[in-house]
C-alpha cells in the first residue's frame, strides 16, 4: 500500500519502521525535516511538504503534536482526498476527533481515530495498545495497519 506518514517524531518513526517492515511504500514528512532521516535510511521517501507526501497515497497516518497541528497540517489546507483512509494516531480528545471525522466525511475521506497506549519500548516491539474508532468498515481497514505496531490482543 502507498502510505503517507505525517509526523516522524519518536512515535511516528517507530510506526514508520513497522510499515516499511511490512513492505508498504512509505512517504514521510515532518515539520522538522531532519527528523525524517532515520526512515529515509530505512527505505522511505521524504517529502518537502505534507501536501507532497500525500500525493497518490492510499492511506495517511498522522502522528502530530496535538489537535492544533492536525488542524494546521491536514484540515486547514484540505489535504486529504476522496476515498483515502486516514488513521489519526495523534492524541486528541473526543470533540477534536468528532470534528476531524466530520471534516474528513465532507471530503469522502475514511477517518479512523487511532490513538496508541504505551511508550517507546512497546512501540519498537509492535506491542502498543491501539484504540480504533470510526465506521466499522473503516476500522477494519485501519486494523490491518494498526496490527503492525499494536499487540493484536490490545487493539
Amino acid at each position: 500500500m502507498r502510505i503517507a506518514l505525517l509526523g516522524t517524531g519518536l512515535m511516528g518513526t517507530h510506526l514508520g519502521r513497522h510499515l516499511l517492515g511490512a513492505g508498504h511504500e512509505l512517504t514521510v514528512w515532518n515539520r522538522t525535516s531532519d527528523k525524517t532521516a532515520a526512515l529515509v535510511v530505512a527505505g522511505a521517501r521524504a517529502a518537502d511538504s505534507a501536501a507532497e507526501a500525500i500525493v497518490d497515497a492510499e492511506a495517511v497516518v498522522t502522528v502530530l503534536f496535538g489537535p492544533p497541528s492536525v488542524r494546521d497540517t491536514v484540515i486547514g489546507p484540505n489535504l486529504l482526498t476522496e476515498g483515502m483512509l486516514w488513521l489519526d494516531v495523534t492524541s486528541v480528545g473526543p470533540d477534536d476527533a468528532d470534528m476531524f471525522r466530520a471534516a474528513a466525511a465532507e471530503h469522502g475521506v475514511r477517518y479512523v481515530a487511532a490513538p496508541v497506549l504505551g511508550s517507546m519500548g512497546p512501540a519498537e516491539k509492535g506491542e502498543l495498545g491501539v484504540l480504533l474508532g470510526g465506521d466499522a468498515a473503516d476500522v477494519a481497514a485501519a486494523r490491518e495497519l494498526a496490527v503492525l505496531w499494536g499487540d493484536p490482543d490490545k487493539i
